[in-house]
């Protein structure tokens, strides 16, 4: 059965076209060479989903270009009008494996789609791709929960919209530095880069950028992650060795305060004795 990947009335046109040329090819005289119309057919073939379906149809043109030559009205030899008819049934084999060749492209080309789709769409981190003017083109799921959007809402979007506003003006002229000279980078180690939510507050983040170009422009995709865990554990540990800074030299001065003391309580004793 022909499965076609648009709609199975295309398949009914293709195999209606295919009988028109065949009905054609017999009633019309030889010098008309009316057999090349197949290729009409195998062209349209490119919609097909099935590639056995595209030489399924190169066997059918093949196969009533050849049974043609013998119900049709005779002008010449049938092994002169058989030889003339090479030519076609050539270019339907050679129309038939350049559709497959397309197909597998085009299949190969769907498959990586659907990984990237896969990648983007259930990655925990926040991905995010703008455009040369810091347009938001596209947000995955885990970035806008992350920044409390919802489905669809930055798009179109600048990319300021998460920074906050003292930044932002900042930023403009970073994201132009970075267009002038790009190449993946990793922001926020050793940084304080926040983030700014919708509904305004701001939380610690890391970001690694990737530029990339294709034929509709310059592009850059983002990688966010919420650093507040990591951000308030450095804090922490700040925290910490202040609070034992503090308390060693608590220690040290009392221990300094205990020995002038006991300093002092010799020196008494040593005066009583005397």
């Amino acid at each position: 059965m022909f499965t076609l990947q648009s709609d199975a009335r295309w398949a009914k046109f293709v195999w209606l076209l295919v009988a028109v040329i065949f009905i054609a090819d017999l009633l019309l005289p030889r010098q008309f060479n009316i057999v090349f119309a197949y290729l009409l057919a195998h062209f349209m073939a490119i919609f097909f989903k099935e590639k056995g379906d595209v030489f399924l149809l190169a066997v059918a043109t093949t196969t009533l270009t050849i049974i043609a030559v013998f119900f049709k009205t005779l002008d010449a030899p049938v092994e002169q009008i058989l030889f003339e008819r090479i030519p076609p049934v050539v270019s339907f084999w050679a129309a038939a494996f350049f559709v497959v060749h397309y197909m597998v492209l085009r299949e190969t080309e769907q498959q990586q789609e659907g990984k990237f789709k896969a990648l983007f769409e259930y990655a925990t981190s926040g991905i995010l791709m703008t455009n040369r003017k810091g347009l938001i083109v596209t947000a995955n799921p885990a970035l806008e929960k992350l920044f409390g959007y919802n489905t669809g809402e930055l798009s179109g979007q600048t990319i300021e919209k998460l920074i906050p506003t003292r930044l932002a003006e900042k930023h403009v002229e970073h994201r132009e530095h970075f267009h002038a000279n790009p190449h993946p980078r990793s922001m926020g180690t050793g940084l304080n880069l926040s983030g700014l939510r919708k509904d305004g507050s701001e939380f610690p983040v890391e970001v690694s950028l990737s530029p990339f170009k294709n034929r509709e422009g310059d592009f850059v995709v983002a990688f966010v992650v919420d650093n507040t865990f990591r951000k308030n554990y450095e804090d922490s540990i700040i925290r910490q060795k202040s609070e034992l800074a503090q308390l060693s030299e608590a220690l040290q001065q009392s221990n300094e305060s205990l020995e002038n003391k006991v300093a002092e309580r010799t020196h008494e004793l040593e005066q009583t004795k005397k």
